[in-house]
């Protein structure tokens, strides 16, 4: 069975118990909820993060980043989610909130992403591009002087 959850509801499920009890109660192993999560980037509890809460240790839950439009929304994986489980997430499991404006959406891509430079000549080229690049004049060269170009 396929189970369908949104970033919100994994967060809030990764971070509601141990990733170790969720593997058991949904039926996948925990390193495939872990990349699950870094591909939606949704951040998971530090090692020892379960101990140091049941010990009574001051722990920070790490907020959720805000989604751009690199990032997915709805995250599909094997397993059946339990009633247990369910109850510890909002809203019904796979269905999206009010959808983002493309343009928050691009504002927060460019703010992530940063200013790229671009140069308008291959000068100062990476060696292999530049290796490439010559090799490439070479055989326009002969190409050029052959009397069968």
């Amino acid at each position: 069975m396929t189970l369908r959850l949104t970033r919100e509801q994994i967060y809030e499920l990764v971070w509601s118990e141990a990733m170790s009890r969720i593997c058991k109660a949904v039926g996948i192993s925990d390193v495939a909820i872990a990349k699950h999560c870094r591909k939606a980037d949704i951040p998971i509890p530090e090692r020892g993060y379960w101990n140091k809460l049941h010990a009574g240790q001051e722990v920070t839950r790490t907020p959720l980043p805000p989604r751009d439009l690199a990032t997915i929304n709805v995250i599909e994986m094997g397993g059946a989610l339990p009633p247990e489980l369910r109850a510890r997430i909002t809203g019904e499991p796979g269905i999206e909130g009010e959808p983002e404006s493309i343009d928050v959406l691009t504002e927060r891509f460019r703010k992530r992403l940063g200013k790229v430079s671009l140069s308008r000549d291959l000068t100062r080229a990476d060696p292999a591009i530049a290796k490439l690049l010559s090799r490439d004049e070479t055989i326009r060269q002969k190409m050029a002087s052959s009397s069968y170009y």
